[in-house]
């Protein structure tokens, strides 16, 4: 009985948290895993999890799909000049993973390796929703996974048990800015003069670093650090009313938020390599977290 009660607590997977990959897992091997990659990912993945696994040439192509069982209880009832506000609950999604990564060859051959991932959103390239601060939201579920989100890493082998691995994560962000004169009047209707819209979509990046040591006496030491990542909404827009003044209001709020992320794993093989145990603790800055609105 206690052997089973270990195997079975060996094989439950835990919910993983922080940035979109991590929360929803960017492979079936990683959900299965409970995310615990950054000291196990094998293949085109590890530009994400750690750079510094990228060994050989692999390629992969999915379907990826998330329902998210949130909800939010009110602990006080409402003041006489409040309204109840029910909580904006995130929506599903659905979209594609695809990657590889290629070693290359010659003298070379095992000790340089390049890889790419992607998430391709089946719904929106982008997509951003900001709600007044009194309403319940979910941010760190609400939109990330709605944008599109590419990885890009390269692992170095100078010595066989050392690889050394780099990269950076892109996450589509949006911004613009808008300006309308108008000529009001006093004797008669107004109307408009000129009227201005200019909006982008660009990409944010910021860095992956990975380290890989070992394997000695078949266990191998892992850690990867991912630097801050946010992405915001912004969308100045400014009204010129000539006489009567003019009116500038400034539409921003935080869309994303991943926080400076270390993460030390370990990892080891049994049974002839047919098992493999890992482990990943990680360490997430959430105290740097901009409030959403």
């Amino acid at each position: 009985m206690k052997r089973f009660a270990t195997c079975l607590f060996l094989l439950t997977a835990t919910a993983a948290r922080a940035q979109p990959m991590d929360v929803y897992g960017f492979n079936p091997r990683s959900l299965a895993m409970g995310g615990v990659q950054a000291a196990s990912a094998k293949d085109f993945s590890a530009v994400y999890y750690n750079p510094a696994l990228l060994r050989e040439a692999s390629f992969g192509l999915g379907v990826a799909y998330s329902r998210p069982f949130v909800g939010a209880t009110a602990t006080a009832e409402p003041q006489a000049w409040q309204t109840p506000v029910d909580p904006q609950l995130p929506p599903d999604y659905l979209g594609i993973t695809t990657g590889f990564a290629v070693s290359v060859g010659g003298v070379l051959r095992g000790r340089l390796t390049a890889g790419v991932a992607a998430y391709i959103p089946k719904g929106h390239v982008f997509r951003s929703r900001l709600f007044d601060e009194s309403t319940p939201t979910f941010y760190r579920y609400d939109s990330p996974p709605e944008r599109l989100q590419l990885v890009l890493g390269l692992s170095a082998r100078p010595v066989e048990w050392l690889s050394l691995g780099a990269g950076a994560q892109v996450l589509s962000n949006y911004g613009g800015v808008s300006t309308i004169t108008a000529n009001l009047g006093t004797t008669g209707p107004g109307h408009v003069v000129d009227r201005t819209l200019d909006s982008e979509v660009t990409g944010e990046a910021s860095p992956v670093v990975g380290l890989a040591v070992g394997p000695f006496h078949g266990a191998q030491v892992l850690a990867t650090w991912r630097g801050e990542h946010k992405t915001n909404f912004t969308m100045p827009i400014g009204v010129n009313m000539g006489t009567f003044g003019s009116i500038d209001v400034s539409v921003e709020g935080v869309m994303h938020y991943s926080p400076n992320t270390v993460v030390l794993g370990a990892t080891t093989k049994l049974l002839s390599g047919r098992l493999e145990l890992a482990a990943d603790v990680d360490y997430q800055q959430w105290s740097k977290a901009p409030p959403p609105v």
